[in-house]
């Protein structure tokens, strides 16, 4: 359950950041970047500013709660590389949009690296498929809902 959270925030944080940033997909494609590197970054902070308040999902999460569960995921997970993808992208409505991202993880979990042998390197590598849903608002696209998509 971690993991969805982890990948979610990773596409939250990826938000256009002022200016004009040009077309709505690009807009998309520097949110998505932001996200990467605010999960990257383990900045809760700089996640939740890709929230909306408004944000709800099938499980019932808020945006308080989102951000929680990336707290514990950052805690767990001491050093994370990511690779995004932008699988599908469409706009049901001018400042509504429909994203559907991959999201590789490669991590290092929070244990006492100075134990292990040369065998024992203590990386995870994880690969997540996420539907999000986003709202343009005052210029910005904020995550409304996602859903964890299972399979390849």
């Amino acid at each position: 359950m971690h993991r969805y959270f982890f990948s979610f925030a990773c596409l939250v944080m990826l938000h256009a950041c002022g200016g004009d940033p040009g077309s709505p997909e690009e807009q998309i494609g520097a949110y998505v970047t932001a996200a990467e590197l605010a999960a990257e970054a383990r900045d809760v902070g700089g996640i939740s500013d890709l929230i909306a308040d408004e944000y709800s999902d099938r499980r019932g999460y808020d945006r308080q709660a989102v951000s929680n569960l990336f707290r514990v995921y950052f805690i767990q997970h001491q050093s994370l590389h990511l690779l995004t993808r932008i699988e599908d992208l469409s706009f049901p409505a001018s400042d509504v949009a429909d994203l559907t991202v991959m999201v590789g993880v490669i991590g290092r979990e929070s244990n006492d690296v100075s134990a292990m042998d040369d065998s024992q390197w203590g990386f995870t590598t994880e690969i997540h498929r996420f539907r999000v849903q986003l709202l343009r608002q005052d210029g910005e696209w904020l995550a409304t809902g996602a859903e964890y998509l299972r399979g390849d």
